[in-house]
């Protein structure tokens, strides 16, 4: 980030979460690029601020493990949670020790790790586990909620909420999706995603799958079926660093 950004530019950066994330996020040292995994892309272009939504915009993600699930959750919501002012956005996952993991190693980690020695680090308030605030010039704080969905769900009911992300929801009650929904009930977003593994037929996430297009990577495009929700199947197949053990 040496060079000075024209208005064109940056104004593109701030519109595209996928280049937002490209722009601003180091792994392990090195800049984040897509270039080797353009099928996650489409998945960053779902939640767009200048586009608004009437209902839920639930984006599912069926994923193998490895695949770049939980790095594409974490950038979607430092996107929201620091590009957009008056944002909130609620992580969920089955168990505690699973929120504080993504939390504390995978979040935090990312603002950290973040261009020009943590920069994204510089708007954050307060920094709990459960609970941080950003400011980002609005009258008000961008808040971020992390919470199990199996002991202290009581604890997010009453959250207003713009986006929303569940976590290894083939482990989650089929209670966990309706409410989470009813926290974005003031939001012009109302964005959702939803991540787990289809691994037993009949739970919650498979039937969940079931409603989705079910989409599938042809090697340079999305295929997708009918559906009410948009789905992406993510295979380790897919993934370029992934070699067979």
């Amino acid at each position: 980030m040496s060079e000075a950004l024209t208005a064109q530019q940056a104004k593109e950066i701030a519109l595209y979460p996928d280049r937002w994330a490209q722009y601003f996020r180091t792994i392990n040292g090195q800049p984040f690029s897509l270039a080797a995994r353009p099928y996650l892309i489409d998945i960053y272009r779902n939640f767009r601020p200048d586009v608004k939504n009437d209902k839920a915009k639930i984006i599912v993600l069926k994923c193998s493990r490895k695949v770049e699930k939980t790095e594409t959750i974490c950038n979607i919501l430092m996107y929201g949670l620091l590009n957009i002012p008056y944002f909130n956005a609620v992580y969920t996952a089955p168990r505690q020790p699973q929120v504080s993991r993504f939390v504390e190693e995978r979040f935090n980690g990312a603002l950290m790790s973040s261009v020009n020695n943590g920069c994204l680090m510089r708007s954050r308030v307060k920094t709990s586990v459960s609970h941080q605030t950003f400011d980002v010039g609005g009258r008000s704080l961008n808040h971020f909620y992390a919470y199990s969905n199996w002991g202290d769900a009581h604890a997010l009911l009453g959250v207003e909420a713009d986006l929303c992300c569940i976590d290894e929801y083939q482990d989650s009650g089929g209670d966990i999706l309706p409410m989470l929904i009813e926290m974005l009930a003031l939001s012009e977003y109302k964005w959702v995603v939803v991540s787990g593994t289809a691994r037993e037929q009949g739970s919650e996430f498979w039937k969940l799958w079931e409603k989705t297009t079910k989409g599938e990577w042809d090697g340079t495009k999305w295929v997708h079926g009918e559906g009410d929700l948009i789905g992406y199947h993510i295979s380790q197949e897919m993934h370029p660093d992934i070699t067979e053990a």
